[in-house]
């Protein structure tokens, strides 16, 4: 799969990593530091463990093969992200957010974390992609951190043909990887979607076998 190693990307070239903080050394210079409390699984890795990592995608991500964790680059430059997260689960235990107040904005509030939700689940994919069919989706996991799961999914049905990704999954029989799989067969992400969008899931799993009256043999 393409990556943005030469499409002028700020790309790590240094990485350390201490029970406060994970630092990575930017090829323009600068050095970017955030504290390891914003990755659990570092946070509870091992020493050994947490300095186990390689560059992926010529340096715009780092991944940790004995902890399964892959961190972009994207996403350390946007720490808004990491902060709304938190913001988030810390509303999620205070009083107002529990059972038994009912708030005018509950639609709102059910809707942003359905999305984050399935925001996790397209980091999961990413993660099974890499595990389990041996594929590192480099330039998905850049559109992840830079703009989130769900406009990620949406930038890749709005495109006139299938990924890079998608083609890659389906060489290696793993269509159930790939976003338009993982949106079709679970209905609770279908209200983030227009018709539309759920109509070229449905179209482009069936061109490629994965659902009945398929083609098995696209090539």
């Amino acid at each position: 799969m393409p990556t943005l190693a030469d499409s002028g990307e700020v790309l790590a070239v240094e990485v350390s990593c201490s029970d406060d903080a994970l630092t990575v050394v930017l090829d323009d210079g600068r050095t970017v530091s955030v504290p390891s409390l914003w990755f659990p699984r570092l946070l509870n890795a091992t020493s050994t463990q947490r300095n186990d990592f390689e560059l992926i995608g010529g340096g715009i991500g780092i991944h940790w093969d004995a902890i399964d964790e892959d961190i972009s680059i994207a996403s350390l430059l946007r720490p808004e992200r990491f902060m709304r997260l938190a913001d988030l689960a810390n509303q999620s235990n205070s009083p107002s957010a529990r059972p038994g107040r009912v708030s005018s904005g509950l639609a709102e509030d059910t809707r942003q974390g359905l999305i984050e939700e399935f925001d996790q689940a397209m980091h999961e994919v990413y993660r099974r992609a890499s595990s389990e069919a041996h594929y590192k989706a480099a330039r998905f996991l850049e559109m992840l951190e830079a703009h989130g799961g769900l406009e990620t999914a949406r930038m890749l049905l709005r495109a006139a043909n299938v990924s890079t990704g998608y083609t890659a999954l389906w060489e290696r029989g793993r269509l159930d990887l790939t976003v338009e799989a993982v949106i079709h067969d679970n209905p609770k992400w279908h209200s983030l979607f227009t018709r539309e969008e759920l109509a070229i899931c449905r179209s482009r799993l069936q061109e490629y076998g994965y659902l009945r009256g398929g083609n098995p043999d696209k090539g």
